[in-house]
C-alpha cells in the first residue's frame, strides 16, 4: 500500500485529525508557511540554506513555516528572491 493511501485511510478514519486539519487550513499564517515550505523543498533547499540566502536565522524560517511568525511583505519578498521565485498575493472570496 502506498504511503499517501495509508495517510488517507488514517485521516478519514479519525474525525479529530480531519477537524485539526481544517482548523490548520483556516489559519492564514500556517497556509503561507506551508506554501513556503513546499516551494523550499521543491527546489531542494534546507531551512538553513534558505535562512543564509535571506540573511536570517534557521529558527526564523521554522517559525514562518509553522505559522508562528507573521512575515512582513518585505520578508516574503526575500523568501521569493531566495527561492528564485515571484511573490504573488491572491485574495479569494467565498464561492457558493
Amino acid at each position: 500500500m502506498k504511503l499517501n493511501k495509508l495517510k488517507e485511510i488514517v485521516i478519514e478514519g479519525n474525525p479529530e485529525i480531519g477537524r485539526l486539519r481544517k482548523s490548520m487550513e483556516a489559519n492564514p499564517l500556517l497556509r503561507v508557511g506551508r506554501e513556503i515550505q513546499r516551494e523550499r523543498r521543491k527546489v531542494g533547499m534546507t531551512q538553513k540554506e534558505l535562512a543564509k540566502k535571506m540573511g536570517t536565522s534557521q529558527s526564523a524560517i521554522t517559525k514562518i513555516e509553522n505559522g508562528v511568525r507573521n512575515p512582513s511583505i518585505k520578508v516574503l519578498q526575500k523568501v521569493a528572491d531566495a527561492l528564485d521565485g515571484v511573490l504573488t498575493v491572491k485574495i479569494k472570496g467565498n464561492v457558493f
